[in-house]
């Protein structure tokens, strides 16, 4: 599974550091060591980065020991990349309440045991990702507790569970009937989140008309999106669509000249030449 990088951590308490300073000043300073972390990052001053971010992390606050954790987790910030140390702190995340840290750890897990347990961890947390690969786990075994996993992770906004709703109805599975309006419906949820393998799915419904009135410009707006989105088969189907001809740039009309006004013309010099020859014309003694 994907560990989900791009999700803003959420913030928690700061741990007791051993000083005397009164804990609502000490969680300012550390804020303030977090954000001077992020602004180095920024600038590039990667080391001043790492070494602020630690000192915040090292101090409990949750958003600083999640982001350290996917700086080693991802080999940034002039890091080698270090799975352990990633662990660690997604763990130390984790364990103050972090849903993302928990879904991370569960692909990271080495063992069957400790995957299912962060992964119930962040299942608990309602994490999209983790509903998500959850209910696919599920959807065999008990497909109503799959769907309503999969419905709360759609909710969320995650495209694949809409995606993975949408097939449900689309093939008649887990327990379902084939039900294509709401097929399509889910499918429309599920591209309107961002879901490419939706938009494809979606296009192909405008297109045969499954689930829908049918309509060619929709089919091709969705096959479109779908294409910028990286989807190859929706490239394939565009590649397929009859390419408009190009209808030849008019001729100017200035220089059309119609062949019976030009036969006439010639007529009528011919004509007036023999009249200057005629012998009636000629010149008399």
């Amino acid at each position: 599974c994907r560990c989900a990088m791009a999700r803003d951590p959420q913030l928690h308490g700061v741990a007791d550091s051993g000083d005397d300073l009164h804990p609502r000043v000490r969680a300012s300073r550390t804020m303030a060591t977090f954000a001077g972390a992020l602004q180095n990052a920024k600038q590039g001053n990667h080391g001043d980065a790492v070494a602020a971010m630690t000192s915040a992390a090292t101090q409990g606050l949750v958003l600083a020991q999640y982001q350290l954790a996917t700086w080693h987790h991802q080999g940034s910030m002039g890091l080698d990349e270090d799975l352990a140390e990633a662990k660690r702190w997604y763990s130390e995340a984790a364990d103050r309440g972090h849903g993302v840290a928990a879904y991370n750890l569960s692909c990271l897990a080495e063992t069957d045991k400790a995957r299912s347990r962060w992964l119930s961890t962040a299942a608990d947390m309602r994490v999209s990702e983790a509903l998500y690969t959850r209910a696919m786990k599920r959807r065999e075994v008990d497909p109503s507790e799959a769907r309503q996993l999969l419905e709360t992770a759609a909710e969320q906004g995650y495209g694949q569970a809409s995606l993975a709703i949408a097939e449900m109805y689309g093939k008649g599975s887990c327990g379902h009937e084939v039900e294509p309006t709401k097929c399509a419906y889910w499918l429309y949820r599920g591209a309107s989140a961002g879901c490419v393998a939706a938009m494809f799915e979606l296009g192909r419904c405008y297109d045969s008309g499954f689930g829908t009135d049918g309509d060619p410009e929709m089919a091709l707006y969705w096959y479109r999106k779908a294409r910028d989105g990286g989807c190859a088969w929706a490239a394939q189907r565009l590649d397929r669509e009859p390419k408009p001809v190009e209808a030849p740039a008019p001729r100017s009309r200035s220089v059309e000249v119609p062949w019976v006004l030009l036969i006439s013309v010639c007529i009528a010099l011919f004509s007036v030449a023999v009249a200057m020859y005629h012998p009636a014309f000629a010149d008399h003694p």
